[in-house]
């Protein structure tokens, strides 16, 4: 099943007002585990805006381990170079 973290959030601001729902029901309707359920639970009671949790936290933001294009070209090269060497 695939997860749906806004549809979780969205339980999970209900089970804040409602106590009948259960971990285990939104947990059915959304595909995270219970523990997953808590950690946003609690993530959600500390800073209640659905749209900061909905959205992960490094999108947008470039890997730290991406390569420079010198060495991208220093790679392309190389390559062109075996290849070329009976």
């Amino acid at each position: 099943m695939k997860k749906d973290k806004l549809s979780a959030l969205e339980l999970l601001k209900q089970k804040q007002a409602d106590s009948t729902l259960t971990y285990e029901c939104i947990s059915k309707r959304t595909g995270y585990s219970k523990r997953q359920l808590i950690r946003l639970y609690n993530q959600l009671s500390d800073n209640g805006n659905l749209q900061i949790l909905s959205k992960h936290a490094n999108t947008g933001k470039e890997p730290v381990n991406k390569a420079d294009p010198s060495e991208i070209d220093f790679l392309i090269r190389l390559k062109k170079i075996t290849l070329l060497l009976p």
